[in-house]
């Protein structure tokens, strides 16, 4: 659109010596969008932090084109308004469908805020009431209940594990069966996005004993004893990676 908008008002010069001379920033911006478009062509599917390192050429190019296309001051302000308006409404997540199913969705608009002082109370309640117990938590969050600078903790609870994930840190652990724990000194936290009806009683249900439920906005944490419906999931996580084990024996054999 913008070299066709050139040679329109351009007919007798040379149209690419007037572009480069006139407009060597926009082309720069263009060229190093176009090139992250093609180097990241799948970028849909990608997490929002890495759409980040398109949007300052994406925002500066459309901007750049409105103001050229447009010869009306006025309809280019009102247009400029009226896109701030939709990206300010799109910050706060109105345009997203339901809520975030994990960290990585957060990524997408200001909703992580929320989040992050969820984590927040759900710190300090344990601060308060379980730092003597041992806390088996999901990721993100049994890295940074585990490590008091993250947390904003004086220190950390006197164990840590993690469950449905690896632990890929030094300091904390990995679930390895209730059989492995003492029941009664160990505090569960689970986020309520965790809950799926296809896998009813995880991470927590009716024969888990629920400590508190903390609230933030749309997110809410649960602090429990029990973990049966966890040790459910990975027992069948188990015989599920089994199987796949033995099907590549048999395979290669």
């Amino acid at each position: 659109i913008y070299i066709i908008v050139c040679c329109v008002k351009n007919k007798n010069k040379m149209v690419l010596k007037f572009v480069i001379d006139e407009h060597l920033l926009p082309i720069v911006m263009l060229v190093f969008g176009w090139a992250w478009t093609v180097l990241y062509f799948n970028f849909h599917d990608m997490y929002p932090r890495y759409q980040l390192l398109y949007l300052p050429f994406f925002v500066f190019t459309v901007c750049f084109a409105i103001n050229f296309i447009l010869y009306k001051k006025n309809i280019r302000d009102v247009l400029f308004v009226l896109l701030l308006i939709i990206y300010l409404f799109g910050s706060y997540g109105y345009f997203y469908k339901g809520i975030p199913t994990g960290p990585s969705d957060l990524e997408r608009s200001l909703e992580y805020r929320n989040y992050m002082r969820l984590q927040i109370d759900t710190v300090k309640e344990i601060e308060q009431k379980y730092l003597n117990y041992t806390i088996g938590a999901p990721m993100p969050f049994a890295e940074i209940i585990n490590f008091p600078e993250l947390a904003h903790l004086k220190k950390a609870p006197q164990d840590v594990f993690v469950y449905g994930f690896n632990a890929r840190l030094k300091g904390y652990r990995e679930f390895n069966g209730l059989e492995n724990e003492n029941i009664l000194n160990t505090i569960w936290v689970a986020y309520e996005y965790e809950k799926n009806p296809k896998y009813p009683g995880y991470p927590y249900g009716e024969k888990d004993k629920i400590l508190k439920q903390i609230r933030y906005g749309d997110f809410e944490v649960v602090l429990f004893m029990g973990g049966f419906g966890i040790e459910l999931m990975r027992k069948f996580y188990m015989i599920y990676y089994n199987e796949i084990k033995e099907n590549k024996k048999k395979f290669k054999g």
